[in-house]
């Protein structure tokens, strides 16, 4: 379905892996981009196989300018880059949306943040849990008897994050392809979540 969609994916963990992952399951071709010491998930074996099957993973050094300078050249004939960056990481790079545009003005940018690209949250760390919390989704998660039970899925990252990433990028390359322009999206995993409280 997805043949000749070409995505750089800079993400780590779970929320992005997951989301290029079924990309990659519907035709599109990934190219993981690890930072030299691998993805976190790596010494994890099973749940780095799980999450990266049928992509090719290439090794940069994101603190060398030759490092970015490939990277660059890999983004050329690219339609999408997906990372998880925290906000600002990508323009001290000179990989920031405004500075991309001028060499590939189709390129989409996905970026899945905690709590969004802006804000006062927006340099926290965060993990499932924090995302879940804030977003008013955890509340809701009761055991019969009214205490507090915690799912053993990870919904703030996968359905907050991984969902609403894939859902952007489909929507944002239809777009892009019909107008010629690219456009840079931020998902937030705190709003993904809420925006599932219905």
């Amino acid at each position: 379905l997805l043949a000749g969609l070409r995505v750089i994916d800079l993400s780590r963990n779970l929320p992005g892996p997951f989301c290029t992952r079924m990309l990659a399951d519907l035709g599109a071709e990934i190219i993981k981009v690890e930072p030299p010491e691998g993805d976190p998930t790596r010494p994890l074996g099973p749940l780095f196989d799980a999450l990266n099957h049928g992509k090719e993973c290439r090794l940069i050094d994101f603190r060398q300018r030759a490092g970015l300078q490939q990277l660059r050249g890999w983004l050329a004939d690219a339609d999408v880059m997906l990372d998880s960056f925290r906000p600002g990481t990508l323009q001290a790079m000179g990989l920031d949306f405004d500075s991309l545009k001028r060499t590939h003005p189709k390129l989409v940018m996905v970026s899945i943040t905690g709590y969004g690209q802006h804000g006062v949250w927006s340099q926290r760390a965060g993990h499932d849990l924090n995302f879940m919390a804030m977003s008013g989704a955890l509340d809701q998660s009761r055991a019969p008897t009214g205490e507090m039970a915690l799912s053993n899925v990870q919904w703030g990252d996968l359905a907050g994050g991984s969902a609403m990433a894939a859902i952007a990028i489909l929507a944002a390359v239809f777009d892009a392809n019909k107008r010629g322009q690219g456009r840079h999206v931020d998902v937030s995993m705190a709003h993904g979540v809420h925006a599932h409280l219905l």
